[in-house]
């Protein structure tokens, strides 16, 4: 006969003519090996569990960390080419994906934004009319600049609606300067201190 420990039901006799082992219940017990008696709740996650929590925590406030940073240091800012705005300087003007990366215009860039042309009307008025008017405007816009700021001659650049963006409200012309044959601008017309490498 086993032993019943202190504090446990006795465990029923067997029914008449049962023949075979019975089971007996022990309650748990406080310090009671694990195994024997009822199954007890773990209180906490398992060890591999709390690891891997851990583990993705820690990759979230990293990348949140990245980033702010980035926004707050980052040295390359982008911008739409229908956000473009008088003052902003670039080293490209031209992107497949609508996308321009700025630059610090105190350092060696190839363009600045000259100055924005609102274009009047409803109707798409064609590539061609568009060109006519940027060329117009964006030469006289940087031989103003030149005599400004007595440097050699600038050369000027445009971005003009396509049909696609004038569909979307876009009615501006964008006119850069940049130097000739791929020398670099230090500084900003926007902000008088354009200087010519």
């Amino acid at each position: 006969m086993g032993h019943t420990p202190p504090g446990s039901v006795p465990p029923p006799p067997p029914p008449p003519g049962q023949s075979g082992p019975v089971y007996h219940h022990t309650p748990y017990q406080p310090g009671m090996p694990p195994g024997q008696g009822g199954q007890q709740k773990s209180g906490c996650l398992p060890k591999g569990c709390l690891i891997a929590l851990a583990i993705i925590g820690a990759l979230a406030l990293a990348l949140i960390a990245l980033a702010v940073i980035g926004v707050m240091f980052g040295d390359e800012e982008t911008v739409a080419e229908t956000e473009l705005e008088e003052g902003m300087c670039l080293d490209e003007i031209h992107a497949d994906d609508g996308l321009l990366e700025l630059v610090d215009c105190g350092d060696e860039h190839l363009f600045e934004v000259s100055e924005n042309i609102e274009v009047s009307g409803e109707d798409y008025p064609g590539r061609e009319n568009l060109r006519d008017e940027a060329g117009y405007e964006c030469s006289r816009i940087a031989d103003d600049i030149t005599a400004e700021y007595d440097v050699p001659q600038l050369q000027y650049w445009s971005l003009s609606p396509s049909e696609e963006t004038w569909e979307a409200g876009d009615r501006t012309i964008v006119c850069f300067v940049g130097a000739r044959g791929g020398r670099d601008l230090i500084g900003s017309h926007a902000e008088g201190t354009l200087e010519h490498r």
